[in-house]
């Protein structure tokens, strides 16, 4: 008959039974534990006196804890222990205690109260989202984005608040030295700041660097570049980008030379200037009549170039105000000392670049009209014999 044995309790067993009961006691598994951690293996009656030791111990501690919690006196309101009884209902006799207790009484009817207004208003407005259909709602469209701008009242540089638009010029003219380039041909004072409002508050652009310059991310940093470097001035000096940027706020078609030719025979020569064809050579660039060179906008990267904010014409332009203000700004302008543009010949050369750029803009109109006219006819029919 072969004899089971426990080789980690050291015991023989004398059947099956006896064996797999063995294995699941306590006595079993803790000599296993005691393996693990390379120690010898105890006896039986050894674990039972261990397993006594430790249940008298804890008993014990159980009392002592049992009598620390019964003699614990514990104020809650006011966050102190005492020792005895007789101590802690003195503790509540006194004023202090008293005050403390009525303070927290309106503390706590002071949260129920907020917690009663709150679940009203959740269920004030589950009850309003629910009255809301998908009908309801309207998506914005883009050309109605709101754009950030400064007021037309407000400094550009340093948010100073003046009292008008006139005042608002003067204050930037004496401190910050910005005058309005070509003030007696500018049609449209208030849109002409609205503008630099908004190219300073939402696209966070120099007024000099604009595209090429270094980029902001705060309104604070870009007004602190243009006031550090001194960039408080309109770029003029590029006269291509310039023409292209604030042809909405100027007319210099009073400033326009006055031919000997005839209008007619002037006219005709205008038309011939313009060649649209310029545009279909390899180099993809168009001479100006002052020399200066338009590159086309596939090579748009090439030139670091980019579109320039969305314009919003946010105030209606009256000319009769218009030129009021600006015989007003032109009259401070000159008790400071500053007297626009001292080269005329600058000023016809830019001129001829407008005329030449909008018979251009007209003639690429007309095409793209043309073609437009002739891709939407799709049931065309041909009336005559011949194409």
């Amino acid at each position: 008959m072969n004899k089971l044995s426990c080789l980690t309790c050291q015991i023989n067993l004398l059947s099956a039974i006896d064996q797999r009961e063995h294995y699941k006691s306590e006595w079993h598994l803790y000599n296993l534990k005691r393996k693990l951690n390379q120690l010898k293996s105890i006896t039986e009656d050894e674990f039972i006196q261990i397993k006594l030791k430790h249940t008298m111990n804890g008993d014990n501690n159980g009392q002592e804890g049992n009598s620390n919690e019964s003699t614990k006196f514990y104020c809650d309101v006011c966050g102190k222990n005492f020792l005895n009884q007789k101590a802690f209902e003195q503790h509540n006799a006194s004023n202090k205690h008293v005050k403390q207790m009525a303070i927290a009484a309106r503390l706590l009817n002071r949260y129920n109260d907020q917690q009663k207004t709150k679940s009203n208003e959740d269920v004030e407005k589950q009850n309003e989202e629910e009255e809301f259909n998908e009908s309801d709602w309207e998506e914005m469209d883009s050309d109605e984005e709101i754009l950030e701008t400064i007021p037309i009242d407000e400094c550009l540089f340093c948010g100073n608040h003046s009292a008008d638009i006139e005042s608002n010029l003067t204050h930037m003219a004496t401190i910050h030295s910005f005058f309005i380039p070509d003030l007696e041909y500018c049609i449209d004072v208030k849109g002409l700041l609205l503008y630099l409002g908004t190219k300073i508050a939402h696209g966070h652009c120099c007024l000099w660097c604009s595209d090429n310059g270094k980029t902001f991310s705060t309104i604070k940093s870009t007004q602190q570049h243009m006031i550090d470097v001194g960039h408080t001035k309109i770029n003029f000096h590029n006269r291509t980008e310039s023409l292209l940027e604030f042809e909405d706020f100027y007319d210099y078609s009073s400033s326009y030379p006055n031919d000997s030719k005839p209008q007619q025979q002037q006219a005709d020569n205008d038309d011939d200037e313009v060649d649209l064809n310029v545009l279909d050579d390899d180099n993809y660039q168009l001479r100006l009549p002052s020399g200066a060179i338009i590159g086309h906008r596939s090579l748009m990267i090439y030139y670091k170039q980019k579109l320039r904010p969305q314009q919003q014409q946010l105030v209606p332009v009256d000319r009769s105000k218009n030129r009021e203000l600006m015989n007003k700004i032109q009259h401070g302008y000159r008790m400071i000392g500053w007297n626009g543009m001292g080269n005329n010949l600058i000023g016809q050369q830019f001129v001829r670049d407008i005329q030449y750029m909008n018979r251009l803009k007209h003639k690429m109109q007309l095409r793209l009209g043309q073609k437009s006219n002739q891709t939407k006819q799709t049931n065309f029919r041909c009336q005559m014999g011949f194409k």
